[in-house]
C-alpha cells in the first residue's frame, strides 16, 4: 500500500526505476488526492512533489522554519501535546536558524543545538526538547529531505521530584495563606492527591456522595475517590462559587499565592522544588507510610503505570520486615503441618 500512517499525519511513498518519492500529509483526503496525482506525474516522467502540482499539498520544505511547519501538522495539530511541541518547536527553530536549509542538519548542527540548550535547561528539559527536533529530522528523512538521520543526544535526567511537606512545614506555609479559598485548595490537595489542574476543573457534579470523581489530566480517563473529613470541609466552604469549589482561580493566581506564603517560611523560601505539585507528593508519602500499599496508591494518583509510583517506594523501608512478621505468624499458625524428618 503507497499510503501509510505516520504519526498523525499520511506519508505517500511512490517509486519508479529504482528511484522512490516520499511525501506526508496532514490528512488522510490530502494523501489520497496526491498519491492520485503522483502516479500521473510519473507517467509523465516528473517528480511527483514538484511545486507546480498545486492539489498535491505545500512544496517541500527547504528551510527549518518550513519543516517544523510540516512537522506541526502531520505530527502534533489537535494532539494532546500540541501546545509542548510549539513551544519547544519554536526553541528549536531559534536555536537552528528558521533559514537554515535542512539539508545544512547534519550531526554538527545537533550538537551545537543540543550544547545550547544545556546552558540554560535542565536534563529532562533538553530532552524534552531534543525529541521535537529527533520527530523533525525523522520526518524531514522520511521525505528524502537528508539521506540519514543525525544522533540525538540524550541527557542524563536527574531523580523525579519528590519533594514533599513534613506537618510543620505544611502548618507554617498554610498559616501564611489568608485567603479561604487558596487555603482551602491547598488542603484539598494534600487529602486527595490531586493535581492542581484537576483541583480546577471539578464541578459541583463531580462531588457526590461523599467522593470525588477526578477527570485525569494525564492518562486522559477518570478515577473515584472517597474524601476525608477534612477534604469535605474544604469543600463545603466553597459552596457559594457557582461551577465549582475552584473553577473561579486559575494557575497563575495559585502560583502567586503560593510563592508568597512560601517566601515567609525559611525552610522553604529558598527551595525551588516546593512548588505546589509537592502537596501530591505530600499525599502520596504519608500513604506509603502509613503502609498503604503501592498498587494502591498508583490507583489513588491515577498514575499509568506502577512504575511511575516507584518513586515512592523508599519511603517504607520496613514494609520488608512486616512482610517477613506476615509470613513468621502464618508459620506460627500452620506449626506441625509439615511432614517430620525421620532421616
Amino acid at each position: 500500500m503507497s499510503i501509510t500512517q505516520k504519526g498523525r499525519g499520511y506519508q505517500v511513498s511512490l517509486s519508479k526505476e529504482g528511484r522512490r518519492f516520499r511525501k506526508t500529509f496532514p490528512t488522510l483526503s490530502e494523501a489520497e488526492l496526491a498519491e492520485a496525482e503522483g502516479r500521473v506525474s510519473l507517467l509523465r516522467g516528473e517528480d511527483p512533489w514538484t511545486q507546480s502540482s498545486v492539489s498535491c499539498g505545500p512544496a517541500r520544505p527547504r528551510t527549518v522554519q518550513q519543516l517544523f511547519d510540516l512537522t506541526y501538522r502531520a505530527r502534533w495539530a489537535g494532539s494532546k501535546g500540541e501546545r509542548t511541541a510549539v513551544l519547544n518547536g519554536t526553541e528549536i527553530v531559534r536555536l537552528l536558524g528558521p533559514d537554515t536549509r535542512v539539508q545544512a542538519l547534519d550531526q554538527a548542527a545537533v550538537n551545537e543545538a543540543h550544547r545550547k540548550l544545556r546552558e540554560s535547561n535542565a536534563g529532562a528539559t533538553v530532552n524534552r526538547k531534543m525529541a521535537t527536533l529527533s520527530a523533525m529530522l525523522t520526518l524531514a528523512q522520511e521525505e528524502g529531505l537528508i539521506d540519514q538521520r543525525p544522533r540525538i543526544p540524550r541527557e542524563k535526567e536527574g531523580p523525579h521530584r519528590t519533594r514533599y511537606l513534613t506537618p510543620a512545614e505544611e502548618d507554617e506555609l498554610f498559616s501564611h495563606v489568608l485567603d479561604p479559598d487558596f487555603r482551602n485548595l491547598f488542603i484539598f490537595l494534600v487529602q486527595t492527591g490531586l493535581r492542581v489542574g484537576e483541583a480546577r476543573a471539578l464541578r459541583w457534579q463531580d462531588l457526590t456522595d461523599g467522593h470525588v470523581n477526578v477527570r485525569d489530566s494525564k492518562a486522559g480517563n477518570s478515577r473515584r475517590l472517597p474524601l476525608t473529613k477534612k477534604a469535605l470541609e474544604c469543600v463545603d466552604q466553597q459552596r457559594s462559587h457557582t461551577s465549582g469549589p475552584w473553577a473561579h482561580i486559575n494557575q497563575g493566581q495559585v502560583s502567586y499565592v503560593w510563592n508568597r506564603a512560601k517566601s515567609l517560611v525559611p525552610a522553604l523560601s529558598g527551595d525551588k522544588e516546593a512548588v505546589p505539585h509537592c502537596l501530591r507528593h505530600t499525599c502520596a508519602s504519608r500513604l506509603v507510610q502509613a503502609g498503604v500499599d503501592l498498587l494502591t496508591v498508583q490507583r489513588w494518583l491515577g498514575h499509568a503505570s506502577v512504575r511511575m509510583t516507584l518513586i515512592y517506594s523508599h519511603l517504607a523501608p520496613d514494609q520488608m520486615s512486616k512482610a517477613c512478621n506476615t509470613l513468621e505468624n502464618m508459620n506460627g499458625a500452620d506449626e506441625g503441618s509439615y511432614p517430620a524428618n525421620d532421616a
